[in-house]
């Protein structure tokens, strides 16, 4: 698929319209069977997909962020680490034509807010707490603390949702409800992270983030 802001292809230029969904759609075409994305995480089973089966995940994605609004144009904040997520994000955003503005967790205080500015959320976060802030990382609750700190809230009134066991426990250890969401099926998630409220990959973590700040219950 080319995207919508692609230049209408010329008999003059042999590269017009061919952009990045072009390359994929080209390859997923071509190679459907042969890997294109190998993914060995610290935490948790590798997985490898195929061109096809990444492209499949980018058209998902790409038809999520569209039901939500997104358009060519649109800035689109991405915070994740180096994970297939980040990649499908990155992909599915070029289909549609929208700038993805990238920050992870070793962002400092300053690059946050400046992601924050250039995609326009910076008045949906009331704080944020990087790794500058902190003298102490994962497992290490500070930084959760801190947070909740500078919210004006008890720990026990937050939700911490974490990809990894380090950072499950850094959520158990502040005392608060936490959603594990790692970005791999884990083999055993109850001995990972122990207390916490397991969440597969491709479950709906939307839903059980609006049930848990709405209810109290991680069930």
């Amino acid at each position: 698929m080319v995207a919508p802001t692609a230049v209408k292809p010329t008999a003059t230029h042999p590269f017009t319209g061919r952009d990045v969904p072009w390359l994929l759609a080209t390859q997923a075409a071509a190679r459907a069977e042969h890997p294109f994305l190998v993914w060995e995480p610290f935490d948790g089973d590798g997985y490898t997909w195929t061109y096809r089966e990444f492209a499949e995940a980018v058209a998902r994605v790409a038809a999520g962020l569209a039901d939500h609004g997104v358009t060519a144009g649109d800035r689109v904040l991405v915070h994740l680490g180096n994970c297939p997520e980040f990649l499908a994000a990155w992909f599915a955003c070029s289909h549609l034509g929208a700038v993805v503005v990238t920050t992870n967790t070793r962002s400092t205080a300053d690059e946050v807010a400046v992601a924050l500015v250039a995609t326009g959320l910076g008045p949906v976060f009331a704080t944020t707490v990087s790794f500058a802030d902190v003298s102490r990382g994962k497992p290490d609750p500070e930084g959760y603390l801190l947070g909740a700190q500078r919210l004006g809230v008890p720990p026990a009134a937050c939700l911490v949702v974490e990809d990894s066991p380090v950072g499950a426990a850094a959520g158990q250890a502040a005392g608060m409800g936490v959603i594990f969401h790692p970005q791999a099926a884990h083999p055993d998630p109850v001995a990972a992270a122990p207390g916490a409220r397991y969440l597969a990959p491709g479950s709906a973590l939307g839903a059980l983030i609006a049930h848990a700040m709405t209810t109290g219950d991680l069930v």
